[in-house]
């Protein structure tokens, strides 16, 4: 009984050995190396793509013929290696070397420009600037006044929160006019009790309002009603939209 407990027990510890090994193996290999790989590309693209191209395509050559020698017997290890370095090699590739870009720059400036553009704003501005003079002026005048409009913006909407603030009163949190415009259209007016008022700013210089009430119904008990009503920020005025 013992051996074969023993046995048993050797065998669930080899599995669990083998599963964590195949889970280290996997993220090291799907995550962590294919990102070390890539910066290393882009680093030094001119000679590594080729060294990360060779290594993928000896990878392909040994999926199909094994090559035990150089560790590459079994097809897991050289699918990783062609995994890897597949990406290595694209990440070289699609990053140019100062030699292909000064070279890229005289035969080609817009695709020059297209390509800082993709991958470096500091460095297409400059380029642009140097290239495409009355392009980068317009570009500036652009972004200034892209930044002025964000800026009017966000002051329009302090504007309008701070007014349609101003509408609402401070005591029982409602609108006042909203409020004397359900009274009056209630069966019982002395019956009404404000519960609770909301709104929203819009962004063109209205806001909505929503009130809930309790008043008394037709038939004697007292019910819950809700009111929503457009309101001007700038002086208060407003327009029913819906009621129940």
């Amino acid at each position: 009984m013992a051996s074969a407990y023993e046995h048993r027990l050797r065998t669930n510890l080899a599995k669990q050995k083998k599963r964590g090994g195949w889970i280290g193996r996997v993220f090291w290999v799907g995550l962590i190396l294919p990102f070390l790989v890539m910066i290393v590309a882009a680093m030094f693209p001119g000679v590594f793509r080729w060294v990360f191209l060779a290594l993928a395509v000896l990878g392909a050559i040994a999926v199909f013929k094994p090559m035990p020698r150089l560790n590459l017997g079994q097809r897991a290890s050289a699918i990783s290696l062609l995994y890897v370095c597949a990406i290595g090699a694209a990440c070289g590739f699609a990053v140019k070397t100062e030699a292909e870009l000064l070279m890229l720059k005289s035969q080609d400036p817009d695709a020059y420009l297209a390509y800082l553009k993709d991958f470096s704003d500091d460095k297409y501005d400059d380029a642009l600037k140097e290239l495409r003079p009355e392009q980068y002026q317009a570009l500036i005048k652009s972004r200034v006044a892209q930044r002025e409009q964000t800026a009017r913006q966000k002051s329009f909407v302090k504007s309008d929160e701070k007014q349609a603030a101003e509408c609402i009163s401070s005591w029982d949190g409602s609108l006042p006019a909203l409020k004397s415009l359900v009274k009056r259209n209630l069966r019982n007016p002395k019956s009404f009790k404000h519960i609770e008022t909301g709104y929203t700013v819009g962004n063109d210089g209205h806001s909505v309002v929503g009130m809930r009430y309790r008043a008394e119904n037709g038939f004697g008990g007292m019910t819950v009603g809700n009111v929503v009503a457009r309101m001007r920020n700038d002086n208060c005025s407003f327009e029913v939209i819906a009621s129940d």
